[in-house]
């Protein structure tokens, strides 16, 4: 007979795309850098398997107690020359000729406020460039249901997007009532 064998990856596959809102063609971002801070490094697992009825599959389970978070941050890679944003949102890509996908595998854990993305990026628009940088806390994404992903489980695949654009600057014009009166009298002979 045919034994079925069904296993679940023990760690979680995370995944970095960047894009950009801007459609104006003179403007042009490229991400210099990238890199999560303080996820965590090493985890304590315990199995757990519980025999099923006769004629049925057990089960197994995995608890797991989260280490402590790497000693400095972990870069996400890109080209040499920077990741270049288009309107698309692009994944992370492997340095010199590797253009594969990166995914990076963690160990499941709570998000505490403290596991970041820094993102270090340089706007040009019209050949002026200015440097900019942008750190996020992975906790306070939300999945499709727009629930906050506040954990990352086994066997999850996460995907963070990270959208860079301009932030318009909006103008209010409003007009203020005259000063008080100002009179004096003058006193001709």
């Amino acid at each position: 007979g045919v034994v079925p064998l069904v296993f679940n990856h023990m760690l979680t596959k995370v995944n970095f795309k960047f894009a950009t809102n801007i459609t104006d063609s003179d403007i042009k971002i490229t991400i210099k850098s990238a890199s999560i801070a303080d996820a965590k490094s090493e985890a304590t697992l315990t199995p757990a398997y519980t025999a099923g009825a006769a004629g049925s599959l057990g089960t197994t389970t995995f608890s797991y107690t989260s280490g402590t978070p790497y000693a400095s941050p972990v870069a996400i890679p890109f080209e040499s020359a920077g990741l270049t944003l288009t309107t698309t949102a692009v994944y992370s890509k492997g340095a010199g000729t590797d253009s594969a996908d990166k995914d990076f595998l963690f160990v499941p854990q709570e998000l505490s406020d403290d596991v970041k993305v820094t993102v270090d990026y340089t706007l040009d628009q019209d050949g002026v460039k200015t440097d900019n940088t942008a750190t996020v806390q992975l906790n306070k994404a939300k999945d499709t249901d727009d629930a906050l992903i506040k954990e990352w489980h086994i066997n999850d695949f996460v995907t963070y997007t990270f959208i860079i654009g301009l932030k318009p600057i909006k103008f209010t014009g409003s007009v203020t009532a005259w000063d008080p009166v100002n009179s004096g009298d003058f006193v001709i002979d």
